[in-house]
C-alpha cells in the first residue's frame, strides 16, 4: 500500500464532527516529542470517557528526516503504555515483520510468530488488512483436549491490532529496508528498521504508529501520554506524546445546518456529536429544544430520519428517539454508546403559530436537558414578515472637501425570499454635503446608469439599473431587474460595494443614507464618518479697536487631521495647491505675518497678503510637496488692521482653498461640473474647510447719557441741554408720521460723522455705534442691523435733494435709543446711553 510523501490522507466523515474519528492535518514541524534526528506527534488526540473499557488511542507520526536513519547504528523506539491502558492480550507475543518497506505494508508480506503458552496453544493462522486497519485472525483451541483440533473445532475471532505503517514514497530508500514490531507484554510495542546492506535513506521518513482496540482499565482524568525510549545512537525519538485525553463526563456538540428564512414555516439540519462515549443521555428528557413563543415543532419531526455518522452500530436506523409536544422536541437514545459518536437530523420542522407572538429575526432554541451541551440556545432559522434589513458592513473614516471617497458597503436584504418585486425601487439619498461621484464628475451622464463601485443581487435578481434623481443629483435610484425566488432557502440580497462619494468641504460627522423607494425599503444608514482634512486653532484671542491697525494676535497653527490634508492637486492643474485664509470684511493683514511647516514633511511656498476686492483680507500660500505624515503650519508674528465697518464680536479666520475644499473649486477643472447639481451650490455656500476665532472686537466703556429732543418745524435742537442747529428741519407727513434727518439724530446720539458713511452709488447711509452697524437705501423698506435685514413700513426719503429723512422711530430702535412724543408741543426726545 502506498502512502504520499510526508502527508497521510485521512478522511473525515462529515465537516460537522469534530472528534473522532477527524479530519486532521498533519503538524509535521510541530514535534511534542525529540531525539537527535526524530520527532515524534501524535496526529490525532481523541477524547476517552473514562468508563470506557476499549478505546483507539491516537495515531503517532515518527518523523525521521533525510540521512538521519544512515547516521544511527541501533534506529529501534520502544513505545510504553501510561497507567490504565494495555494491548489485547490476543496480541501480546505477536511479532511482525515487514520484509521490504519500499514496497508498502501488506498482508502478503507480513510473517506472524505462534503465540506462545498452552498445551495446544492458539496460533495466528493468517492477517489480513481492511480500511487501512490491520487484524489478526486468532483460532482458539476447543475445550476438550483429549482429542487433535479439527476444522470443525476451530474457532476464528477478529481481534483490531497494532501496527506501523510508512507515509512515504518508494523511492525514500536505496537498497532494501525492513522494519518489525514486537508486543512483547501488556503495555510494550517495540520498532526496529533492519536495513540490508549497501541501503541508504535519501529522503524524509514518517513511521506512523496506529494504535486501535486498546484495553481502558480505570485510567485518570486528563491527558494519556505514552512514552517512547530509543538508544542514543538510534535516529528514533525518545519522550511522550499525548495519544489521549481520559474525561467523566462528555458534553454533546449541537449545529444547526440549513436553516431558512420564511414567513410560515421552516426546515433544518441538526448535527448531534458526543464529545465522549455516552455523552448523550437514555434519559427522555436527554436534550430538549425549545421554541420562542409564537413557533409550535410539526409532528413530523418525530420521523426525521437520524443518520449516524461515526462511532459504534453505524445502521441505516439509529437508536435515536425524537418526540415533540406543542414548543418542545426532545432527543434521547434507547442505549449508551460506547463509542463516540455523532448523528445528522435531517428535515425538523417548524412553523409559525401565532403571528401577533412571533417576534420578526433569528428564530431562537432554548436547550435544556440531562445532557451537557456546548452551546444553551441555538439560532434554528430566521423570521419575518416580506420586508427587507439593511446593513453596513464597515464605516470608513472620509475626508471632506475630496472627491471620490469610499464608503462602507451597504448590504440591502429580504426578511424572507421572494420580497423583492421586478420593477420597484430602492433609493440611496445622500444628506446635502455629499454627492454620488458619477453625477458630481459628470453631471450629463447621470441618467446613464453609470457609478463608480460594483452592484450586484443574489436569489434571482439581475443586476439593478442605476439611475440618480432630485435636482442636486443626490439620490441614486435602483430599479429592482426581476423577480427573487420565494421557495429559496436563502433571502435574495443587492450588494452596494466600494461605492464613491464626493463631500463638501467643512462636512464633518456621520454620513448617513436616507432609504426609500417603491420596494418599501425605508430607514436610515450610516456608511461612513467624515473629518475634515485639516484644522486650526490660535493660541489667544486679544480684543482689538476699529480704526486702528498694528494690532498683534497671537499664534495661529493650522494642522492636518491626515496626511495629504493639504493637497497639491497635481493631477488637475496648475492652482489647484492653494489655501486661501481669509478674514471678514474690514479686516486685513498689518503686513505679511511669518508661515512655515513646523512639523511633518509639508512644503509651501508663494506666501502672500492682501486686501481682496470684496473688502475682505486674506493670507495665501501653495502647497509645492504634499506630505507624507500629518504635518503642522504655524502663522506668527501676525498684526491686524480694522477699519472702522467691522462690528463688535468675535474675528474669524477661515481656510479656504482648493488644496483643502477641492470639490467646491472643482467645477473650473471639468466643464461638466460647472452645473448647478454639486460644484457651484457648494462654492456658493460653503468652501471653508476649517475656521476659528483669532480676535475679538471691543468698544471703550462709556458712561452717562444722550438726551436730544427735535421739535417739527424747527431747525433747532437740542443735546443735553446744549442747543444746536441743523439744515433741515423734522416735518410731519400725512400719516402723521414725524420725519427726521438722520445724520442729526445719529450725531445727537453720539455718533461722529466719521462713522456716518454716504454710499453715492448705491443712494445708502451706513451708521456705526459702537457694536451696531446699520444700513439704510433710499426707496427700500429693509434696513440692516448688524447683517439681520429688518423690514420697516416706511423707506428714507430724500428731502430737497440734500438730507435722508426717516421716521424717528425706526433710527431710534436701530440706535437703541428710547423715543417720547410730546404731541402738544409737537416734540421728540430722543434718550440713549452713550
Amino acid at each position: 500500500m502506498k502512502r504520499g510523501k510526508k502527508a497521510l490522507a485521512v478522511l473525515s466523515t462529515a465537516a460537522l464532527f469534530g472528534t473522532t474519528p477527524a479530519a486532521v492535518t498533519l503538524p509535521f514541524l510541530t514535534a511534542t516529542v525529540a531525539h537527535a534526528a526524530g520527532t515524534a506527534t501524535a496526529l490525532v488526540v481523541p477524547n476517552i470517557n473514562s468508563s470506557a473499557q476499549i478505546a483507539d488511542l491516537g495515531t503517532i507520526d515518527l518523523f525521521i528526516p533525510k540521512g538521519a536513519l544512515a547516521s544511527g547504528s541501533d534506529n529501534q523506539v520502544t513505545l510504553l503504555l501510561p497507567n490504565g491502558f494495555q494491548f489485547d492480550p490476543a496480541v501480546i507475543g505477536s511479532d511482525w515483520t515487514e520484509a521490504d518497506v519500499t514496497q508498502g505494508v501488506s498482508a502478503a508480506n507480513v510473517s506472524v510468530a505462534a503465540l506462545p503458552g498452552g498445551t495446544t496453544p492458539s496460533t495466528i493462522s493468517y492477517n489480513e488488512q481492511m480500511n487501512n486497519n490491520v487484524s489478526y485472525g486468532i483460532t482458539v483451541a476447543p475445550v476438550n483436549n483429549s482429542r487433535p483440533m479439527t476444522a470443525q473445532d476451530n474457532v476464528t475471532k477478529r481481534v483490531a491490532a497494532p501496527y506501523v505503517d510508512l507515509a512515504t514514497t518508494s523511492g525514500v530508500f536505496s537498497g532494501t529496508v525492513g522494519v518489525e514490531w514486537q508486543i512483547p507484554s501488556a503495555t510494550l510495542l517495540k520498532i526496529k528498521f533492519n536495513p540490508q546492506p549497501g541501503w541508504s535513506q535519501i529522503d524524509d521518513v514518517h513511521l506512523l504508529v496506529h494504535l486501535p482496540n486498546i484495553n481502558v482499565t480505570g485510567p485518570s482524568d486528563g491527558p494519556v501520554n505514552a512514552t517512547l525510549i530509543a538508544p542514543s545512537n538510534s535516529a528514533l525519538p525518545t519522550g511522550t506524546v499525548t495519544v489521549a485525553n481520559v474525561v467523566s463526563s462528555g458534553k454533546v456538540d449541537l449545529a444547526a445546518t440549513d436553516t431558512q428564512s420564511s414567513s410560515d414555516e421552516f426546515t433544518f439540519n441538526l448535527a448531534v456529536n458526543e464529545e465522549v462515549a455516552g455523552s448523550l443521555k437514555t434519559s427522555t428528557n436527554a436534550l430538549k429544544l425549545k421554541l420562542p413563543s409564537g413557533f409550535k415543532w410539526y409532528t413530523d419531526s418525530q420521523n426525521a430520519p437520524a443518520a449516524l455518522v461515526y462511532g459504534q452500530d453505524a445502521k441505516a436506523k439509529t437508536n435515536l428517539q425524537i418526540h415533540v409536544q406543542d414548543q418542545d422536541l426532545w432527543i434521547s437514545t434507547t442505549d449508551s454508546t460506547t463509542q463516540a459518536s455523532g448523528w445528522l437530523i435531517t428535515g425538523l420542522h417548524f412553523y409559525v403559530d401565532d403571528e401577533t407572538v412571533a417576534r420578526n429575526g433569528d428564530v431562537t432554541v432554548q436547550i435544556t436537558g440531562a445532557s451537557s451541551t456546548n452551546v444553551s440556545s441555538l439560532v434554528v432559522g430566521h423570521y419575518g414578515q416580506v420586508g427587507f434589513e439593511s446593513s453596513v458592513v464597515s464605516k470608513p473614516t472620509l475626508i471632506a472637501g475630496k472627491k471620490e471617497q469610499i464608503i462602507g458597503d451597504i448590504i440591502i436584504k429580504e426578511t424572507v425570499p421572494g420580497s423583492f418585486i421586478d420593477g420597484r425601487t430602492v433609493t440611496l439619498q445622500l444628506p446635502d454635503g455629499a454627492r454620488w461621484e458619477t453625477p458630481f464628475e459628470n453631471s450629463k451622464d447621470a441618467q446613464n446608469g453609470n457609478y463608480v463601485g460594483s452592484i450586484t443581487a443574489t436569489n434571482g435578481l439581475g443586476t439593478p439599473k442605476v439611475v440618480y434623481t432630485d435636482t442636486d443629483r443626490r439620490t441614486l435610484k435602483l430599479i429592482v431587474n426581476g423577480n427573487s425566488n420565494k421557495n429559496s432557502t436563502n433571502p435574495g440580497e443587492i450588494d452596494l460595494r466600494n461605492m464613491q462619494v464626493a463631500l463638501q468641504p467643512g462636512f464633518s460627522g456621520d454620513l448617513t443614507i436616507q432609504l426609500g423607494g417603491s420596494e418599501g425599503v425605508t430607514g436610515n444608514i450610516t456608511v461612513a464618518t467624515v473629518q475634515t482634512p485639516i484644522s486650526v486653532k490660535a493660541d489667544t484671542t486679544p480684543n482689538v479697536i476699529v480704526g486702528a491697525g498694528g494690532q498683534a494676535i497671537g499664534t495661529i497653527t493650522l494642522t492636518e487631521n491626515v496626511a495629504g490634508g493639504f493637497a497639491k492637486n497635481s493631477d488637475v492643474g496648475s492652482g489647484y495647491n492653494q489655501v486661501h485664509i481669509e478674514l471678514p470684511y474690514g479686516v486685513q493683514f498689518d503686513g505679511t505675518p511669518t508661515v512655515e511647516v513646523t512639523q511633518g514633511d509639508l512644503r509651501i511656498k508663494d506666501v502672500s497678503s492682501g486686501l481682496g476686492s470684496n473688502n475682505k483680507g486674506y493670507l495665501d500660500f501653495y502647497v509645492d510637496a504634499e506630505s507624507t505624515t500629518p504635518s503642522q503650519i504655524t502663522i506668527s508674528n501676525a498684526k491686524l488692521k480694522l477699519d472702522r465697518t467691522v462690528p463688535q464680536g468675535d474675528i474669524v479666520l477661515k481656510v479656504k482653498g482648493p488644496a483643502v475644499s477641492y470639490t467646491a473649486y472643482a467645477k473650473d477643472a471639468n466643464p461638466d461640473l460647472n452645473s448647478p447639481f454639486a460644484v457651484q451650490t457648494w462654492q456658493d455656500n460653503n468652501t471653508t474647510a476649517a475656521s476659528t476665532t483669532i480676535a475679538t472686537v471691543t468698544t471703550p466703556a462709556q458712561s452717562g447719557s444722550n438726551v436730544a429732543t427735535f421739535t417739527v418745524g424747527s431747525t433747532t435742537y437740542t443735546v443735553n441741554g446744549q442747543q444746536q442747529t441743523m439744515d433741515v428741519a423734522p416735518y410731519l407727513k400725512n400719516d402723521g408720521r414725524v420725519m427726521l434727518p438722520v445724520r442729526f439724530v445719529a450725531n445727537a446720539l453720539g455718533v461722529s460723522d466719521d462713522s456716518i458713511i454716504w454710499n453715492q452709488n448705491d443712494k445708502s447711509v451706513t451708521i456705526f455705534k459702537g457694536g451696531s452697524v446699520v444700513k439704510m437705501t433710499l426707496g427700500s423698506n429693509t434696513l440692516i442691523v448688524n447683517g439681520t435685514a429688518v423690514q420697516m413700513d416706511v423707506a428714507p426719503e430724500l428731502y430737497n435733494d440734500g438730507r435722508v429723512m426717516l421716521p424717528i422711530r425706526w433710527v431710534g430702535q436701530a440706535l437703541n435709543a428710547n423715543i417720547s412724543w410730546d404731541q402738544a408741543t409737537q416734540t421728540v426726545t430722543v434718550t440713549t446711553q452713550q
